[in-house]
């Protein structure tokens, strides 16, 4: 709320409004964050942080799949290996809860 407050006083001066044929974008970014917000607070009521935390990661991984699907950028190297490191701790978290599920 802060940030939104003292952030509109600079772009109160150079405002433009979007164009016509960007608003069903900014519509579905507000409707697909929405969902991805109640998804995200479902999952964390349904399983532990400890075992829905590591997938928060995960958005930047599909964010460059659609990156590649629909604009054509190919993820570099450094990229890939991000994605599978951040997949590798994702089920490593995933197996070490459940074995310390197992001990308890």
């Amino acid at each position: 709320m802060i940030s939104t407050l003292i952030s509109a006083v600079p772009a109160a001066r150079v405002w433009t409004p979007p164009a016509a044929a960007l608003w069903w974008v900014l519509v579905a970014m507000g409707i697909l964050a929405t969902l991805g917000q109640m998804s995200l607070t479902r999952a964390y009521a349904q399983a532990p942080a400890a075992q829905v935390g590591p997938f928060i990661y995960t958005s930047v991984v599909f964010a460059a799949i659609l990156e590649w699907v629909l604009l054509g950028n190919a993820p570099d190297g450094l990229s890939v290996m991000g994605a599978v490191l951040v997949t590798a701790a994702g089920a490593l978290a995933l197996r070490l809860q459940a074995r310390s599920t197992s001990a308890s």
